[in-house]
């Protein structure tokens, strides 16, 4: 009887393992042929297209003035990107957040004793974070087809309240015929 549980425990236990594995190859006979092929192409060519994200980091009491002050200074960002010559096609919002800051009133305590000089004691009851303030994010992908003014461009978000920049990422423009030299 031990013997037939077994079977059965190892029988069940097969077929689940079977059930999770993909499906297997059709099965051929000796007389059959079965041929796999892997290659790489390449495609090496110069690119003509920039891509980065700006944005503007603003910090308010409420969430509302975080984010009024956050699109009034965006707005000034998308505006001097226009100017530079960056077609409304090449500016896409890529994100937008608002988080809660939150106090730390140990940290706090700290840094009061260091700022008068006296000596740290540590609040008797420990106190909970509560929100002191809002951040607002707001990120724009850029597309820059003019390699060359790079620089210029970026000194020009600088210049209108873009407080983070990341990239370039460069890439083609119409990758189409690389891929198609590269399947080549």
């Amino acid at each position: 009887m031990r013997w037939f549980a077994f079977l059965v425990a190892v029988t069940g236990a097969t077929s689940a393992v079977q059930a999770q594995l993909p499906a297997a190859s059709p099965v051929l006979t000796p007389e059959e042929t079965l041929l796999v092929v892997s290659g790489e192409g390449q495609s090496r060519r110069i690119p003509d297209v920039a891509l980065f994200s700006a944005g503007v980091v603003t910090q308010g009491k409420t969430g509302g003035e975080a984010l009024g002050a956050n699109a009034t200074r965006m707005n000034d960002v998308v505006n001097a990107l226009k100017r530079a010559g960056i077609a409304d096609r090449d500016i896409q919002t890529s994100a937008l957040s608002l988080q809660p800051q939150y106090s730390n009133p140990e940290q706090e305590a700290q840094i009061r004793a260091r700022m008068t000089r006296e000596p740290y004691i540590a609040p008797a009851q420990p106190q909970a974070p509560r929100i002191i303030g809002y951040e607002a994010r707001n990120n724009v992908q850029v597309r820059v087809r003019k390699l060359g003014e790079m620089g210029r461009i970026i000194d020009t978000l600088v210049q209108a309240g873009a407080n983070q920049v990341d990239g370039p990422s460069f890439t083609l423009d119409e990758p189409k015929g690389a891929l198609d030299e590269a399947r080549t």
